[in-house]
């Protein structure tokens, strides 16, 4: 499969008491979600400044855009393959997205509906200062129009 990755950023999930880490990468097809081994406050504190994207293909230099393209299949494919509870969110499976930024700890709540659209599927907290709001809001109209 020929992936292309559009943006990558650090998230987490929250169920009970604990707190599981993601990588979710977007791509040209999907949200591939990757469990992070780190979770907790080891990975809030190891956060490097305080939520900046890992990769957003709209602000990335064009040397980063070459070379993330360069291993984009090959990383994706792997990343899928790593771990078993990493999995990919098609596209084509998503009804409406929801994306609500947040202050405090700075995030963006990302709610993602498959079915229902009274409880979302998939529910993730973008870690992401305010300021990578608009980046974020123009990728999901980017890859999910008019489903935002």
């Amino acid at each position: 499969m020929e992936y292309e990755i559009l943006g990558i950023f650090s998230a987490y999930t929250e169920k009970g008491w604990t707190t599981n880490w993601h990588r979710l990468i977007f791509t040209t097809d999907g949200i591939v979600v990757a469990k992070e081994e780190k979770s907790g406050l080891g990975k809030i504190f190891s956060l490097r400044g305080g939520g900046e994207p890992e990769y957003i293909f709209s602000r990335a230099s064009t040397r980063d855009r070459m070379r993330v393209q360069q291993i984009s299949a090959k990383r994706v494919e792997d990343t899928l393959k790593a771990n078993p509870e990493n999995f990919e969110i098609k596209y084509s499976d998503i009804t409406v997205t929801e994306a609500t930024p947040y202050v405090g700890p700075d995030y963006v709540l990302l709610r993602i509906f498959t079915e229902s659209l009274d409880v979302p599927k998939y529910e993730f907290k973008i870690k992401s200062s305010r300021r990578y709001f608009g980046d974020i809001e123009h990728l999901l109209q980017t890859v999910l129009p008019g489903k935002v």
